[in-house]
């Protein structure tokens, strides 16, 4: 498919999902979102945490980033969290195969990488990088959020299981 195909197909299913009349859409249309946790987690297609933690529409707060880091748009995501919708959970879901975490191992240069760099040393293993990094952004959310509970995860896209690191 060529880009045009591709945007007309998600237009197509973007009027198809309007049609249908999902309780939880309109009510939170109505009424706002209650969500009671925020995900930082990684932009990858294969994480889908409304579908990893079976939430529905204005349960969670998600925000994604390439290897769920938290530079300056995602800590102020995180503060309306907080401040405007009483979130004190704060939740960081790494996961295996994280492309961001392998491309920083392999020495690949951009801000998040070097992002993530700094949060995984010298580790060359991925799936001991990912956790760590997961564990290191959790670190700096708890610094900047005392008040809040921040808990890194790692979401296994093989079994689909997570757990807590």
């Amino acid at each position: 498919m060529n880009n045009k195909e591709i945007l007309s197909d998600l237009l197509q299913r973007s009027r198809a999902y309007a049609k249908l009349k999902i309780r939880r859409r309109i009510d939170t249309a109505l009424h706002g979102q209650h969500p009671k946790a925020a995900v930082v987690c990684c932009s990858d297609s294969r994480v889908i945490p409304e579908e990893i933690f079976a939430r529905s529409i204005g349960d969670i707060f998600v925000i994604r980033t390439a290897g769920n880091t938290a530079g300056v748009s995602e800590v102020e995501s995180l503060s309306y969290a907080h401040h405007h919708l009483g979130i004190e959970l704060f939740i960081v879901l790494g996961h295996t195969h994280c492309g961001a975490v392998d491309s920083t191992i392999h020495g690949e240069h951009c801000s998040i990488f070097d992002a993530i760099a700094s949060h995984i040393g010298e580790e060359k293993d991925p799936k001991k990088a990912t956790m760590e990094n997961a564990r290191q952004v959790a670190k700096e959310l708890s610094s900047r959020f005392p008040e809040v509970d921040v808990v890194p995860l790692l979401y296994d896209i093989e079994t689909g299981e997570v757990s807590r690191l």
